[in-house]
C-alpha cells in the first residue's frame, strides 16, 4: 500500500487554497474515497454552496475556533478515517494559535489578545520584542515547553498515526534572519514560509507555494516533495487542477468522471477536455474568503 498523502498548501488570500482542496474532493469521490474537513477559516461550507454544489452531500466539514473543539474532533475524525480517505485542514497554522490561546485562557484567565496587550503596556516603548529577552510575555523555561506539548497533542496523531491522506493549508509569513539552514535553502527564494509552529513545514512530504500572478491566473511551485518515485517538480507553472497536475494520470480520469458528472445536464455540455482551461475562467474567485493578494515568484536561479 502506498504512504498517504502529506501536502502542505501556503499562500496569501484568493490564491485557490481552498478550491484545489475541493477538486482532490472529487476525486476522492469518484475513487470511493471519503473526505473530512477541520475548517478553521469557515470557507468550505460557502464554496462548496456557490461552486460544488455536487459535494454538499458529501464532504463532512467540522468549524472550529479554538483549541477543545479543535482535539474533539480529530479524536472524532481518527475513528472513522481510514486510508483512501482525506482529511483537509484549513488552516494548519491555526491550531499553533489554538494552544497558545488555550494556555492563556487556562493559565491567566484572559483572553490572548487582551494578554498580550497588557504584556506590551508594561514594556517601554523602545522594546523590540513580546517573545524575547527577561520581559518577554511568555517564558522560555516555564511557558513555551507547556504550550508545545499542548499543540503535539492536537497535531503529533494527526500527521505521525492518522492513516488517511492529509491536505493542509497555511498562511505566509515573512522569512526570518534566525532561519536555520534548510529553511532559508527552501524558502529564501521566495522571501516567505508557511506560517506556525516551527516544525509544521518539516512534517510533510509535499509543500507547494500558491501564488496569483495576475487577476485571472494562478501558479503553483513545489517547494519539497518526497513522495519517492512520483517526484513532480513545478516552478510557477500555471495552476488550475492540483489533482490532474501532480497527484497522477490514475486520478486524472477519476476527476474527469466526477467533474462530468456533477454538471447539469451532462449530455447537452461539451465534454471536458484533458486540461480543462475553463478550470481558470470560472475558478477559485475569493477561495478562502480572500482579498486576491497578488505575491510574485521570481524565476528559479540554477
Amino acid at each position: 500500500m502506498p504512504a498517504p498523502e502529506r501536502i502542505l498548501v501556503f499562500g496569501p488570500a484568493g490564491t485557490a487554497k481552498t478550491y484545489q482542496g475541493l477538486l482532490i474532493a472529487r476525486c476522492a469521490r469518484a475513487m470511493g474515497a471519503r473526505v473530512f474537513v477541520l475548517d478553521t477559516d469557515h470557507a468550505y461550507a460557502k464554496m462548496i454552496e456557490r461552486q460544488f454544489p455536487d459535494l454538499a452531500m458529501f464532504v463532512r466539514i467540522a468549524e472550529v475556533d479554538e483549541y477543545s473543539g479543535a482535539k474533539g474532533t480529530l479524536k472524532a475524525f481518527a475513528k472513522e478515517l481510514k486510508p483512501p480517505d482525506w482529511l483537509f485542514i484549513d488552516f494548519a497554522d491555526d491550531l499553533w494559535k489554538f494552544a497558545q490561546r488555550h494556555f492563556i485562557q487556562e493559565i491567566f484567565h484572559e483572553d490572548m489578545g487582551q494578554y498580550f496587550l497588557e504584556a506590551r503596556k508594561k514594556l517601554g516603548v523602545d522594546a523590540t520584542s513580546l517573545f524575547g529577552g527577561r520581559d518577554s510575555a511568555l517564558k522560555g523555561w516555564l511557558d513555551w515547553p507547556v504550550i508545545n506539548n499542548l499543540y503535539y497533542d492536537l497535531w503529533w496523531p494527526v500527521v505521525h498515526k492518522f492513516p488517511c491522506n492529509i491536505y493542509a493549508t497555511a498562511h505566509p509569513v515573512t522569512l526570518g534572519d534566525e532561519e536555520d539552514r534548510i529553511a532559508r535553502e527552501m524558502f529564501g527564494p521566495y522571501g516567505v514560509k508557511p506560517a506556525g509552529q516551527k516544525d509544521l513545514w518539516h512534517q510533510f512530504s509535499t509543500i507547494f507555494l500558491l501564488t496569483q500572478p495576475h487577476q485571472d491566473k494562478w501558479a503553483i511551485t513545489t517547494l519539497k516533495d518526497r513522495n519517492i518515485g512520483k517526484e513532480q517538480y513545478m516552478d510557477h507553472v500555471n495552476l488550475y487542477s492540483l489533482p490532474m497536475q501532480y497527484l497522477g494520470p490514475v486520478v486524472d480520469m477519476a476527476y474527469l468522471r466526477a467533474a462530468v458528472a456533477s454538471r447539469p445536464n451532462p449530455a447537452n455540455q461539451t465534454p471536458l477536455p484533458t486540461r480543462p482551461p475553463q478550470l481558470l475562467e470560472t475558478g477559485p474567485s475569493g477561495a478562502g474568503g480572500g482579498s486576491g493578494v497578488h505575491l510574485g515568484v521570481p524565476e528559479a536561479k540554477s
